[in-house]
């Protein structure tokens, strides 16, 4: 039965098919499973495609008011005096904005205020200072604060801690009224909390915690809107709060739908994962949101229009205060930009969601993929199934891209990207080493049909002239032993694949013998001129049977010209006095001339119808007085270094032939 010409049947099919199926299943697998190596490379994919897919400007009804680097040193470094802080509050106010969120937290009583500094020298020198024609609210800044707060309405900032800290008694929370199941959330749970100094907590209408939570390797990607507290009830996160005054909403509610759950807060759909974290979508590096720098609030130098009726949040991009984040947009992105970017993706809809369902997709389409490429490689010819398989993985990356781009939702791409690259390369390797044995048969099966037919044709020679076997079967060796020699000398550039050609071809040196009629070819004496002119026409007719099989060759058409050129010019002289072409030296095919001393030599040594043999001395002297004339000195020389080992093989078919 003939090998198949492709590999969609037979072992080779169940063998791509075999190791197809086994690298999915370890793929999916490791989907399912998701260790490290497969949360980190998911994680690279989810960045990659939102960089690229940042949102475009922010146009939002968000702004910010930057305590940033410029205003700390105009007006003083950190910590400013409350009454700062205040003027800075109020002053934001006076342009009407929707609402004010303050995004720091001041837990330390401010120790500049005239009331503090009045106890301190109580407590210290035992002094009572007194303070002349100052109101009387004016000397506690936090009270101050407190009171200038309360009449925005604003809404403050709290720190949750999760050791053993008790909360703070005196600390004036805001906890969420809540609608629907919440135990179905994994919500972190605080042991304790940091609030504002109690002037300040409690001049807040509302407050939610500033926390936030990067991923392990470092990045923030979302922020959390909810933490459970010890006491059992739930708190808004900072931006979570502020959006639901802009809502103008006490309450949130928990839905879940196709991607998982939900909060609404009024309007505003909130998608969050079972963690309670909202997904960002950022809209580039630090400033992309509008941003004021607080000395242009303080100085007055900024445009009213640029704050009312917009949702303002009051933080700081300074290095000093410790609140920059490294996200995919920035690697200093201030906490005031994080929670202004929630707010924004909030009301334009733009939060990034994982379903839920999100490692049983990715196990499917992994295993998908990997049957799809595997009968790709198994039933196409490789070139396509490496196409196939590299436009898979470009169509789930590009599905990820499209669906993260219009949707927000990131469908994990990991799995059938990782699969269709692993097996393209998997069973390609396979598929080359499968064709590379194949080609190895296939040469294996030439090289006996070769054999064959120089067999097959020097035994017909040899059915034309008793003397020829023995003669084919001697010249073959010594030509071998010749070309070995000078391959180990370093001369004529012979290599191991020369020789071996060369000893297969050398059996046909005389198959135009076949051409020559009995009278001749069988003559117990000598020729005569015109015999011998006809016998000497054996060489062309050898090289033109050699040629016509070269024709018919299809595969490997070089394997007979070996033979054809020993044929033609096994009879020539290095003097150029031979036959049939009169070449003279090199011109003379390496392969003729090796042929010609070893031709020569057997004829000596042998007997024929016509003579008697003669001794291996007698050969060597005529052979020698040959060198330069009938023969390449070099290849004379070869035959002097090995006339031991031409000695033996004579002797040995002289033996087995008696």
């Amino acid at each position: 039965m003939s090998e198949p010409d492709s590999l969609r049947s037979g072992h080779y099919f169940w063998i791509v098919v075999l190791i197809g199926l086994a690298g999915t299943l370890a793929a999916a697998i490791c989907v399912a499973v998701a260790p490290f190596p497969v949360r980190v490379a998911d994680t690279l994919v989810y960045d990659t495609l939102s960089a690229w897919s940042l949102e475009p400007a922010a146009n939002t009804d968000v702004t910010i008011v930057d305590i940033d680097d410029r205003s700390l040193t105009a007006v003083g470094q950190w910590p400013w005096p409350r009454y700062r802080i205040a003027m800075l509050v109020d002053a934001v106010s006076e342009a009407n904005p929707a609402s004010i969120g303050l995004d720091i937290l001041f837990a330390e009583k401010d120790e500049t205020s005239l009331a503090s500094m009045r106890e301190r020298f109580r407590r210290d020198f035992g002094l009572d200072i007194g303070f002349t024609g100052i109101p009387p609210g004016l000397t506690d800044n936090d009270g101050y604060l407190g009171h200038v707060l309360s009449r925005i309405p604003a809404v403050g900032s709290v720190y949750f801690t999760f050791d053993d800290e008790a909360a703070e008694s005196s600390c004036t929370l805001h906890p969420l009224q809540t609608e629907g199941d919440f135990s179905q959330l994994d919500l972190p749970v605080a042991k304790g909390v940091l609030c504002n100094t109690p002037p300040i907590q409690q001049g807040l209408t509302d407050s939610g915690f500033i926390n936030h939570l990067p991923d392990p390797d470092g990045r923030l990607r979302g922020l959390p809107m909810l933490i459970r507290y010890d006491d059992g009830s739930l708190h808004p996160s900072f931006s979570l709060a502020l959006l639901m005054r802009q809502q103008n909403t006490h309450s949130v509610s928990l839905r879940n739908d196709l991607y998982g759950p939900v909060l609404t807060a009024g309007a505003a759909a909130i998608p969050i994962t079972r963690n309670g974290e909202a997904l960002l979508s950022f809209y580039g590096a630090a400033g992309t949101i509008r941003t004021i720098p607080a000395l242009d609030i303080m100085a007055g130098s900024f445009d009213p229009l640029a704050l009312q009726g917009r949702h303002v949040i009051i933080g700081s991009s300074a290095a000093g205060l410790n609140d920059l984040h490294h996200t995919i947009a920035d690697a200093q992105l201030s906490g005031a930009e994080t929670q202004a970017t929630f707010i924004a993706n909030a009301l334009s809809g733009s939060l990034r969601r994982i379903p839920g369902w999100s490692t049983t997709y990715s196990v499917l389409a992994t295993v998908a993929v990997g049957v799809f490429i595997t009968l790709l490689f198994a039933l196409t010819a490789p070139p396509y199934a490496a196409l196939g398989a590299f436009l898979t993985a470009l169509f789930f990356l590009g599905l990820t891209s499209i669906f993260l781009t219009t949707k927000h939702v990131y469908m994990p791409a990991t799995g059938p990207v990782a699969v269709a690259f692993a097996l393209l390369m998997a069973l390609s390797t396979i598929l080359y080493i499968l064709e590379n044995r194949r080609s190895l048969m296939r040469l294996v099966r030439l090289v006996r049909a070769q054999r064959l037919t120089l067999s097959s044709m020097a035994a017909v020679t040899e059915t034309r002239d008793p003397d020829t076997g023995g003669h084919i079967q001697r010249t073959q060796k010594y030509v071998r032993l010749l070309a070995e020699q000078l391959a180990r000398e370093g001369k004529h550039g012979i290599t191991d694949e020369y020789i071996e050609l060369l000893y297969l071809s050398a059996p046909l040196h005389d198959v135009g013998k076949v051409g020559m009629p009995d009278s001749i070819l069988l003559k117990p004496g000598r020729l005569t001129p015109d015999e011998f002119d006809l016998m000497k026409k054996h060489a062309e007719h050898g090289h033109a049977i050699m040629e016509t099989a070269e024709e018919e060759q299809e595969e490997d058409g070089g394997f007979l010209s070996l033979a054809k050129e020993i044929a033609l010019t096994h009879h020539e002289r290095w003097d150029g006095s031979g036959y049939p072409k009169g070449l003279a030296g090199t011109d003379i095919p390496l392969s003729g001339r090796l042929m010609a001393l070893a031709d020569v030599y057997d004829a000596l040594v042998s007997s024929r119808l016509y003579k008697d043999p003669y001794s291996h001395e007698e050969a060597r002297t005529i052979i020698i007085e040959g060198s330069g004339k009938h023969f390449d000195p070099d290849i004379v020389d070869a035959f002097l270094a090995r006339e031991e080992e031409f000695i033996r093989i004579a002797n040995e078919d002289e033996a087995a032939a008696t």
